[in-house]
């Protein structure tokens, strides 16, 4: 039985590359979704501390909504869709009872 060596160790080295790269990707997907998440943070808090002293209480909830539909849901779509469906429903709950917005046609 003949053994290759020097095709051996390219299949080696090319495992290890491919191990490499399987490193670098999950450590991008990491980033990425510690990113994403420091941003949905921030959007919770500013729900939370600033949304009763705002003009436009309703202009927030657009703009979260719009960055969980451009950013969230093309990372993780099942994760960015319920995310997206519970604030437009807290949107909808803040918002149903003021008056400033009976014929916003946001609403």
């Amino acid at each position: 039985m003949d053994l290759d060596l020097s095709s051996t160790l390219r299949g080696y080295e090319s495992d290890k590359d491919t191990l490499s790269q399987s490193k670098v990707a999950t450590s991008s997907q990491k980033e990425q979704d510690s990113q994403l998440n420091q941003t949905k943070i921030a959007y919770e808090e500013r729900l939370l501390n600033d949304l009763e002293d705002m003009d436009d209480p309703l202009d927030l909830f657009l703009e979260y909504m719009i960055w969980i539909s451009t950013s969230y849901v093309e990372v993780n779509s099942t994760s960015g869709q319920e995310v997206l469906r519970n604030t437009m429903e807290r949107c909808l709950v803040y918002i149903q009872d003021l008056e400033t917005y009976r014929n916003d046609p946001r609403f």
